[in-house]
């Protein structure tokens, strides 16, 4: 009988060092695991950043080059627009200097036209001596 109860308690502490060493295992695994969780959580929010700095950075530099272009087209606007200007302007001018030369070469000559009047018959309503025609013309 001793000798069943001498290897029954050797039995028994060797199952209790295999359970001390296999509870001892898992909370070092899950020690272990805990680590290596957090250090992935963090190179995992690195990536992330990153990810996030190319993306906003290729979002700027494509907002840099529309915001040129628009630019450049405005400026093109701007420059078109001055010509644009300046051509009307200068028409202008030449269509009332021709104008008024031809109406001081033919105000003598008896054709009816006047740099104070017009003979508008046939392009406006017809108005009686006196009346102002728009732009300051009077009906004689």
């Amino acid at each position: 009988n001793l000798a069943d109860s001498t290897y029954q308690n050797q039995f028994n502490n060797a199952q209790t060092r295999f359970t001390d060493y296999t509870n001892l295992n898992t909370a070092q695994q899950s020690n272990l695991t805990n680590q290596f969780n957090r250090l992935n959580s963090l190179s995992t929010t690195g990536e992330n950043a990153a990810a996030q700095t190319g993306t906003q950075g290729t979002a700027a530099a494509s907002n840099y080059g529309n915001y040129t272009n628009q630019a450049g087209t405005a400026t093109a606007a701007g420059t078109t627009g001055v010509g644009s200007a300046a051509t009307s302007a200068t028409n202008s001018l030449v269509s009332y200097n021709t104008l008024s030369n031809y109406l001081k070469n033919n105000s003598n000559s008896g054709s009816g036209m006047t740099t104070n009047s017009l003979d508008f018959s046939g392009y406006a309503p017809q108005l009686t001596s006196g009346q102002t025609y728009v732009g300051g013309f009077t009906a004689q």
